[in-house]
């Protein structure tokens, strides 16, 4: 059952990414700008959860351009990675202060996606409105491929949960694309819908591929047939900003969007909502510490936690 989440207000900055730490279970990482992310700077905040579920924050490190994601390191637990405006990747250490331990020159656009690769832990990728997807070892300084395909921003990838050569990304072209990370063109691509994809993830346990959109639905893909959506929910309303599966459930999902909501999903079935939000909900992410703990991250300056 839901219960009452609790309110972190930063004033001045607009949220757009929020990730519970893999290894610290009372951190959290959160990718905010100013002037609701149009233009302006960006700053990354480092949160520590406390015995009471108040809020604090930790350090912060600031950027000149807005920071559109985050994905900490499956391999380092001070480390983790932002994309920006300028297109940009930082890897910071959230014990030092002030300044990031390196700069990539990633993109030529905004990069709307970090992902850390569950599997072998050592690599990353980036997604950005330069239409491109490429893959990181933070060891080096230049990207090790660029994966070229589609037509417009790819406004996410996520790494398999399953294997550590696969990934699927998603795009403002309407098609979404898995992909071996040894091969720069994709193994497979659908046409979802005529929209806009924004956001998609694996189901950990089987293996299914999850998007929401620009046409206010939630869809399933099951691997095995990709020629159509096994489930798909239209919610009403307006788009879905960001899906995340659990990591503790098969066929549990949260959305969050911009009708100012958060939604739990099983099966394509609602069965809760937060709709505590007063602006645009860009983020939602599951600790992987507590089964149900949650946390959303939205433009009205405010991130929440609670329980499901």
């Amino acid at each position: 059952m839901l219960q009452k989440s609790t309110l972190f207000q930063i004033p001045q900055f607009n949220h757009s990414a929020i990730q519970f730490s893999p290894f610290l279970p009372d951190i959290i990482g959160l990718s905010s700008g100013t002037n609701f992310n149009l233009i302006g700077n960006g700053r990354l905040h480092i949160l520590r959860i406390g015995t009471q579920r108040q809020l604090q924050i930790v350090t912060v490190f600031d950027t000149q351009d807005t920071l559109f994601t985050l994905a900490f390191s499956e391999c380092h637990e001070n480390h983790l990675v932002t994309g920006g405006g300028d297109g940009s990747i930082r890897l910071w250490d959230i014990s030092l202060k002030d300044h990031p331990v390196n700069i990539f020159k990633a993109h030529n656009r905004e990069v709307f996606s970090v992902n850390w690769n569950l599997i072998s832990k050592q690599t990353f990728i980036s997604s950005s409105w330069d239409t491109t997807i490429k893959l990181w070892d933070p060891i080096h300084q230049n990207a090790m491929q660029t994966y070229l395909g589609h037509q417009g921003c790819v406004y996410e990838a996520k790494f398999s949960p399953r294997t550590d050569t696969e990934f699927s990304s998603c795009s403002s072209d309407g098609t979404v694309k898995i992909w071996d990370v040894r091969i720069p063109h994709p193994s497979h691509s659908f046409q979802v819908t005529p929209s806009e994809i924004l956001s998609i993830d694996y189901d950990r346990y089987s293996g299914e591929i999850i998007t929401g959109s620009t046409d206010k639905t939630l869809r399933y893909f099951d691997p095995r047939n990709l020629s159509k959506p096994r489930i798909e929910t239209a919610i009403g309303g307006y788009a879905i900003r960001k899906v995340s599966c659990s990591p503790w459930r098969q066929g549990e999902v949260m959305s969050s969007g911009y009708d100012m909501c958060v939604r739990l999903w099983q099966d394509g079935k609602q069965v809760s909502q937060m709709d505590e939000h007063r602006e645009f909900v860009m983020g939602c992410d599951w600790s992987l510490w507590k089964q149900g703990f949650v946390g959303s991250a939205s433009w009205d300056e405010t991130i929440r936690i609670w329980e499901w």
